[in-house]
């Protein structure tokens, strides 16, 4: 591909060369049929023909999960090894875009142990200077995010987050893309929770590794601040941050033993593998009764069992497929009226009115108004993200032929 890009004179072709770690002339197999159509544990399987099921199982998950092995003490370390070779490399590499984008976790795990890109920066050129006009640009859309909103941009890491790592980004025109597009992602949000993001610093960041194990993050939040891999889908991870910046803004933690409670096994249903531990699940996650997207939701516990759900409700082309979903799933028109305080027809599939607090005590079991419910509520009751703003997101959806 890469070739053909470059007979044609595509500049953005020739922007791979930097981080190319395969061998010279290689042979891509891309015989392994259409990979949207695979099973997650398709997927799976496939990587693990590449790696052979005994290695690949340790670099997934050495010590935890169903994949627990007995071996002699340090037999482990000395038979088993780890380090992918490029070729190995060059066969994972369309597997692991495609589960990458299904958010599998061991696709990140694998990745851990791909050929350094830091051996090859060695010998490669330095970082380009940067460009005046770029750097005008830049400035000028932080001055316009800060004024408007009250949002701090920062790059690489929050000096507080030790536990992982993170580079700061050089692409210039990355930055200001991102930068425009966050600019647009904040006006999708009523005034009243765009309040919110005041005095929050987003810093966008490249390659964020948890150094725990060595996996890559697509983001991280805290009460004040969230980093974002530049490089990944900013409307999904800012919307799932800026969801777990919300869901404690008011200096409360969230009520997750009622929420797990919408579950049909409870707690039980979750595998409790937070944030850059979780592991896939047997299985297709992605379709269990009353959970919304990735398996990411059922590894992370409630908090992100949570984020996933509003995530995917503020994306027009899942949103459409959720409620879809909840016209006949239960448990998940549950969790989508926990997180709106909206009343879902499972007839229509749209949401129809708002929830009086009684309703919600007595459908949800909650207290009081959590997640959206509560972040959006003007102090007359009425919802800025009401019925009409979440139909109308699904509808989007609908619109562009999602099925």
């Amino acid at each position: 591909f890469l070739a053909e890009a470059k007979t044609r004179g595509l500049s953005w072709a020739f922007k791979f060369d930097y981080y190319l770690q395969i061998p010279p002339e290689p042979h891509v197999n891309f015989a392994y049929g259409a990979l949207a159509a695979l099973s997650n544990m398709q997927l799976l399987a496939q990587a693990k023909d590449i790696l052979g099921v005994e290695r690949a199982d340790n670099i997934i998950s050495p010590c935890t999960g169903n994949r627990r092995r007995s071996y002699p003490p340090g037999q482990l370390i000395r038979t088993l090894d780890r380090n992918i070779t490029e070729e190995e490399a060059v066969k994972l590499a369309p597997l692991l875009s495609a589960a990458h984008k299904r958010h599998l976790s061991w696709a990140s795990k694998v990745a851990g142990f791909l050929p350094k890109i830091e051996k090859q920066r060695e010998s490669a050129p330095e970082t380009p200077a940067e460009d005046p006009k770029k750097t005008r640009k830049i400035r000028a859309l932080e001055r316009q995010l800060n004024k408007k909103y009250g949002i701090r941009i920062a790059y690489g890491n929050n000096p507080s987050v030790t536990e992982f790592s993170a580079d700061k980004p050089t692409d210039q025109e990355l930055i200001v893309s991102q930068l425009i597009k966050l600019s647009q992602l904040v006006t999708k949000y009523p005034s009243n929770v765009r309040a919110r993001l005041r005095n929050i610093t987003i810093y966008f960041a490249d390659n964020i590794i948890y150094l725990k194990t060595n996996a890559t993050a697509a983001g991280l939040a805290g009460d004040t601040y969230m980093v974002v891999d530049i490089e990944q889908y900013l409307p999904s991870i800012f919307d799932h941050e800026f969801f777990h910046i919300l869901d404690k803004s008011e200096g409360l933690e969230p009520d997750n033993e009622t929420w797990a409670k919408l579950n049909r096994g409870g707690m039980a249903d979750y595998r409790f593998l937070h944030g850059a531990d979780a592991l896939d699940v047997e299985g297709e996650g992605p379709s269990r009764e009353g959970f919304a997207g990735s398996t990411y939701s059922i590894e992370g516990g409630p908090d992100e069992d949570q984020a996933v759900t509003a995530e995917d409700l503020l994306n027009s082309w899942k949103a459409y497929t959720l409620t879809m979903r909840a016209k006949t799933d239960d448990i998940l028109r549950n969790k989508l009226e926990a997180i709106t305080g909206c009343l879902f027809d499972q007839v229509t599939g749209k949401f129809v009115r708002q929830l009086t607090l009684q309703e919600y005590k007595e459908r949800l079991g909650f207290n009081d108004f959590q997640y959206y419910a509560a972040a959006s509520r003007l102090p007359s009751g009425k919802l800025t993200m009401g019925p009409s703003y979440w139909n109308a997101i699904a509808a989007s959806g609908e619109w562009h032929g999602v099925r």
